[in-house]
């Protein structure tokens, strides 16, 4: 069945059900949050659950169904995975020929529909289901241990009593999260994800690897140069994780389909640790892989770096050289940023105008005018060098050749 694409903000105007600065409200909130403007709507009391089923079903030409307590076949439950069942918020219903017909919340999620097409290899018919039944429904015909296993998986860490508070940038408020257990609906994954992160910093991690396999899911921390298997929740939580990163970081939640990059900051025993996060789209999945930028760790002292003396009198003595090219390269985790940003602080002097070209910015140096590429905009690293040419600069950066 194919759906109209008109907007829903139009309908609700139209039906003057909301006004227009609560819809300028809700997606201002979506953009930051992720979550729909349908739930959005509903949460702020601006539209109740059934006016936005009515409106839907009249202006789509889509039936609406009552799902509690319905009861779906086990062939057709199993043709939806549970992890996309609750991410996209719908319920498989029937299955007719080649027709999938499923309880949506929103039937003007296109992406939804695609992926869920995708992965059953079903044309899909969409009905329209109030959103707190729709819930409960998912809950009933695939089973309440979800948020269960979550929970267990946190309070196995929580004897240490740490503490992760989530810092959102750009306003970069304080979201004041205690690692506890909590029996809001969206608190268990919350709470996992800052788990993850806090496990990866207790080890001292400069990486941490989030990985979707067919049955299960894996997590790994780079430790000193080397890949270190945690244990993993169920792989059913996955793409909440998922999404979750990508609220944090600044990415499209609906887009499974391409790369993004991000990055995202939390609060760890006191002080403020940044993430270049990066999702990469595979076969099971989007793995996510976060870099560690920890200001506070960062040894700026090239004397404590623990070079072998010959080699240390031989850099320092490049780092003197009035003119010339100093190539720093090396393996994952050997320390490259950490050598980079000492030998650019020892050279930070009143009388040297330093000018690095860098992407990411993975720490900020007082007095070193940093510039970050912007490939979108054609901003490359080719295009900042012919600029930082014209600032009379002393020393350059480049951060990638």
């Amino acid at each position: 069945m194919k759906v109209q694409r008109k907007k829903l903000e139009d309908m609700l105007l139209e039906e003057q059900l909301v006004s227009a600065e609560q819809i300028k409200e809700c997606l201002a909130l979506h953009r930051r949050t992720g979550k729909s403007l349908p739930q959005l709507l509903v949460e702020k009391e601006y539209l109740s659950e059934e006016d936005l089923v009515v409106t839907l079903s009249e202006h789509l030409g889509i039936p609406h169904i009552r799902v509690l307590n319905y009861r779906v076949p086990k062939e057709v439950l199993e043709t939806v995975p549970e992890a996309l069942a609750r991410q996209y918020h719908v319920l498989p219903l029937s299955l007719t020929g080649d027709v999938l017909t499923l309880a949506m919340v929103d039937p003007l999620n296109i992406m939804a529909i695609d992926d869920l097409r995708i992965v059953t290899g079903h044309e899909i018919e969409p009905m329209v289901a109030v959103m707190s039944e729709l819930t409960q429904a998912i809950d009933q015909n695939y089973g309440g241990g979800k948020a269960d296993d979550i929970l267990k998986t946190i309070n196995e860490g929580l004897d240490r009593q740490a503490e992760v508070e989530e810092v959102n940038a750009p306003e970069e408020e304080v979201e004041d999260v205690s690692l506890t257990a909590s029996s809001a609906e969206d608190e268990p994954i919350k709470q996992l994800t800052r788990l993850i992160v806090f496990n990866a910093l207790e080890r001292g991690a400069s990486d941490i690897h989030i990985e979707p396999f067919e049955k299960n899911m894996r997590i790994r921390y780079r430790v000193d140069g080397t890949l270190e298997e945690a244990k993993a929740p169920p792989k059913s939580v996955f793409p909440n994780i998922v999404a979750r990163l990508k609220i944090l970081s600044g990415c499209r939640i609906d887009e499974h389909r391409l790369p993004q990059d991000g990055r995202c900051r939390m609060r760890f025993k006191g002080r403020d640790v940044d993430f270049r996060v990066a999702f990469l789209p595979c076969k099971y999945g989007e793995k996510v892989v976060l870099r560690v930028l920890d200001q506070s760790q960062l040894t700026l002292d090239l004397e404590k770096l623990d070079f072998e003396p010959q080699a240390m009198a031989a850099f320092q003595e490049a780092l003197n050289m009035p003119h010339g090219m100093i190539l720093l390269t090396g393996p994952t985790g050997s320390g490259k940023t950490t050598t980079l940003y000492s030998a650019l602080h020892k050279l930070n002097t009143p009388d040297m105008n330093i000018v690095t070209v860098e992407d990411p910015i993975e720490y900020e140096l007082y007095g070193v005018n940093q510039v970050q590429v912007k490939h979108q905009i054609g901003f490359t690293f080719a295009e900042a060098l012919r600029q930082i040419l014209r600032q009379d600069p002393d020393v350059v950066m480049v951060g990638e050749i």
